[in-house]
């Protein structure tokens, strides 16, 4: 449902849903929210969303890039710098894409 709603540019709706919920939403569900935030160029509502995000789950390093992106969108290069640091300093690092063919 919050993957639906944030895809269709209901954010603030998807968020309610997410705060409602009677369990703690993981990093997946934010997750969700926080690439509807990125599709609809919805930067600051993005930047809180992807807080959430790191805070469930730590160690996905996209959502350190995704949250680093979007300061970068809106010229704010000093919190994008931050983030990265922050990654290195926990030791998060981002995987090498592949794929076969």
């Amino acid at each position: 449902m919050v993957d639906l709603l944030g895809r269709s540019g209901n954010l603030h709706e998807a968020e309610d849903l997410v705060l409602s919920m009677p369990i703690a939403p993981d990093g997946g569900i934010w997750g969700s929210l926080l690439s509807a935030c990125k599709i609809h160029n919805n930067a600051e509502f993005g930047i809180r969303v992807a807080k959430h995000a790191i805070e469930a789950d730590p160690e996905n390093e996209g959502y350190y890039v995704m949250i680093a992106d979007l300061y970068l969108s809106l010229g704010r290069w000093e919190e994008a710098e931050n983030v990265r640091a922050k990654m290195k300093e926990m030791g998060v690092r981002t995987r090498a894409g592949w794929s076969t063919v």
